[in-house]
């Protein structure tokens, strides 16, 4: 497939529309992704080489869900509940992981000016976490000439301000409540963890979500901590 530049919501449908796959666009997308030719990747990678794009760009952060035969695109900010999960509330069992694998805490954002012959950086970092991490370095290269100085900067502040943290992921064990599913967002609350500044009241979203629903209904959940 070959997209001119169009947003990941524009490529979902188009996607979808191919497929004859039922379809819904619940948040639609502003940002206008890169153009690109893709070739031997699946539907499901296009879809998220866009909804990856976007959230660098602009920090929104998409996901897709099957809805009972239909397929729907939303923003998961949508899709936070005021479920609390924690110490005193459902929770029996967690295991806890952070890692800084994904993590930068430099970011230089260039463009090439080919006919000028002219190529500008702007950078954004965090001293602290360089001499806590060592230096973990991101390269983005634009090439939208429309953008200004102020806009490219601002670029490279947002990228590092998406990727300057560790990934906090714990697994829940779980007294369960049907009406949650991955792609919810719910308030944690564990005091176990509020020496890693978790736990007090923080928002997270269920990246996987199994339902026992035997005879005491339970729940197995795979969470990413967001703020």
């Amino acid at each position: 497939m070959v997209f001119k530049a169009s947003t990941c919501s524009d490529r979902f449908k188009t996607i979808c529309q191919t497929q004859g796959i039922p379809h819904k666009i619940v948040n639609a997308s502003s940002y206008k992704c890169t153009p690109v030719v893709e070739d031997k990747h699946t539907y499901f990678s296009m879809i998220q080489d866009a909804i990856d794009e976007t959230k660098r760009a602009y920090g929104i952060r998409y996901a897709i869900w099957d809805n009972y035969g239909t397929l729907e695109l939303f923003d998961i900010n949508n899709k936070i509940t005021n479920i609390v999960l924690g110490d005193e509330s459902l929770v029996t069992d967690y295991d806890y992981e952070s890692t800084i694998d994904d993590a930068f805490n430099s970011v230089k954002v260039m463009r090439e000016d080919k006919d000028k012959k002219k190529r500008e950086i702007f950078v954004a970092k965090h001293d602290g976490n360089i001499a806590k991490w060592g230096k973990l370095q991101m390269v983005e290269t634009i090439s939208d000439a429309d953008l200004n100085s102020s806009q490219l900067q601002k670029q490279a502040n947002d990228l590092l301000r998406q990727n300057n943290k560790e990934v906090r992921t714990i697994s829940l064990e779980s007294i369960g409540h049907i009406s949650l599913r991955a792609g919810n967002s719910f308030v944690l609350r564990l005091a176990d963890l509020h020496r890693d500044n978790i736990g007090k009241d923080n928002l997270a979203l269920i990246t996987k979500c199994t339902h026992d629903l035997g005879s005491e209904h339970s729940m197995s959940l795979e969470i990413e901590v967001l703020a």
